[in-house]
């Protein structure tokens, strides 16, 4: 999902990112679920710039290096979403092609992110 020549996206980028004036599918969560990196942001704002920066709300997945809003949630059966999304990175002016995410619940306040190209991200866990 990310080329080497690309550069990470800062977060300060990230924040201009979430501002999006689309309307975006939502997951039916409460908070914000990340790492240790993106829970320190999402709580307070701080940022050390680290390449590993994962952050799960309910409507996006921001990353080091993209913000991907959901275009489209489907909920599954096993404590499961199936989610389309649709990523921006920066230096890029077009949005990249729509993907697959399946979304799992693996603790009762911890996602895990299979990306259909065979990547995962997490476990991410409630940030508190």
């Amino acid at each position: 999902m990310t080329s080497p020549t690309r550069r990470p996206i800062t977060i300060a980028g990230a924040c201009v990112l979430l501002g999006g004036s689309a309307v975006a599918a939502e997951l039916p969560i409460t908070g914000s679920y990340g790492n240790v990196e993106s829970c320190a942001y999402a709580l307070r704002g701080e940022s050390s710039g680290s390449d590993d920066f994962f952050l799960l709300t309910k409507d996006a997945v921001t990353t080091a290096v993209a913000h991907c809003r959901f275009l489209d949630v489907r909920p599954r059966s096993d404590k499961g979403f199936d989610v389309t999304a649709q990523c921006e990175e920066e230096g890029w002016t077009e949005d990249l092609a729509p993907f697959e995410i399946e979304i799992e619940m693996v603790e009762p306040e911890s996602y895990v992110l299979n990306i259909d190209d065979g990547s995962q991200w997490g476990p991410l866990a409630l940030c508190r």
